[in-house]
């Protein structure tokens, strides 16, 4: 059940892809049914109900939860403080089952207009796919991952991932760097940022990029998404991809890693 009005899929996150992908089946069967309820039920919902078999009759387990605001997608029994049982007639979802509108295509609607690309472990890394929309195109690019500037190794791939994107035949106008210099024991700002520097340069790529730093007491930084637009003469388009397990793995051939590639123009 979802409330009204919160079916806005305009800025979806490479997580909300990567789930809709996977369930997106299961929507077109059947198996999995959205529908819409008044936020006013809502709020007395169970996070979780059970339907079971108690010798002839059938029973609901209802689990409650503390935290209306727990995500839908984390643990089943998250912040779970007790539960309630009673005859199917008379549990939450019988009370609201004939105000249920149903809503069909959410998950569909996140995958409109995507391209998948995956990586398997053991095979050679081809990046040509995701840049060939804006080969021989001038682009301005920005990457966030939070990950991509804290070690050598993250630092090491970035680096290949820029010059692949150069090999795939984009030329760079500008290039925006942003990750989390708190995670892990990276060494300070100015150490991961020469650090970055030096990789750029010896992986052969000569723009000089802007640094931004983003860290978890700004808001949730999870995402690793690459975009590029254009900034020549023709024809405004934009490129986003979604990096489902970071370009540290998208760049190791020992990992598996998906991009969802979404060209806007």
């Amino acid at each position: 059940m979802i409330p009204q009005g919160s079916e806005n899929n305009e800025n979806p996150t490479g997580l909300d892809r990567n789930i809709a992908h996977l369930l997106e089946p299961f929507e077109q069967s059947e198996q999995l049914r959205f529908g819409h309820v008044d936020t006013t039920d809502l709020a007395v919902a169970p996070r979780l109900s059970i339907v079971r078999q108690a010798g002839a009759d059938k029973v609901v387990e209802e689990y409650y939860a503390v935290d209306k605001d727990a995500p839908a997608l984390a643990c089943p029994l998250a912040n779970v403080r007790y539960v309630h049982l009673s005859p199917v007639a008379e549990s939450w979802h019988s009370s609201v089952q004939a105000k249920i509108r149903p809503c069909s295509g959410l998950l569909a609607g996140l995958m409109n207009g995507l391209r998948i690309e995956r990586f398997r472990p053991g095979k050679p890394r081809n990046l040509a796919p995701l840049f060939q929309d804006v080969v021989s195109r001038q682009v301005a690019m920005e990457i966030a991952d939070p990950y991509c500037g804290i070690s050598q190794k993250t630092r090491r791939s970035l680096a290949d991932f820029v010059a692949a994107a150069i090999d795939a035949g984009a030329e760079l106008s500008s290039l925006t760097i942003t990750w989390n210099p708190d995670k892990g024991h990276a060494g300070t700002k100015t150490s991961q940022i020469n650090s970055l520097q030096e990789e750029l340069q010896s992986a052969g790529v000569q723009i000089k990029p802007k640094f931004n730093f983003r860290t978890g007491r700004l808001g949730h930084f999870h995402d690793r998404v690459v975009t590029a637009r254009t900034t020549d003469t023709g024809g405004l388009m934009r490129l986003r991809l979604d990096i489902t397990a970071g370009i540290d793995n998208l760049m190791s051939r020992s990992k598996e890693c998906s991009v969802f590639i979404e060209t806007m123009r």
